[in-house]
């Protein structure tokens, strides 16, 4: 699938971006921007697209319903070894624990 052709099934697609990218330092200011990805088709396009970036400041914003902190775990990983698709099911299975 191009890159294109995902990004046009994205649930943010016309959203503002103030949701993905929250100025408020409160500890739920990405509680919009992940409810909007948790119905998303195309999340882990999103997020292997990012995590692919060498060169992005990645501080900031919700990416394939992930925080910067959570997309960090990612990339401790994968530096670690742990192949890309293993290293999203951390992070998957470190959300599911603390929502409990």
């Amino acid at each position: 699938m191009a890159i294109q052709a995902w990004r046009d099934e994205a649930r943010c697609v016309g959203m503002p971006s103030e949701i993905f990218f929250p100025e408020a330092l409160k500890e739920n200011r990405f509680d919009a921007a992940l409810k909007v990805c948790a119905l998303c088709p195309v999340t882990d396009q999103c997020l292997r697209l990012v995590i692919g970036l060498d060169d992005v400041d990645d501080k900031w914003g919700v990416f394939g319903g992930t925080t910067p902190k959570q997309r960090r775990l990612v990339r401790y990983e994968m530096d670690r070894g742990v192949p890309l698709a293993d290293a999203i099911k951390v992070v998957q299975n470190v959300k599911r624990r603390t929502k409990r």
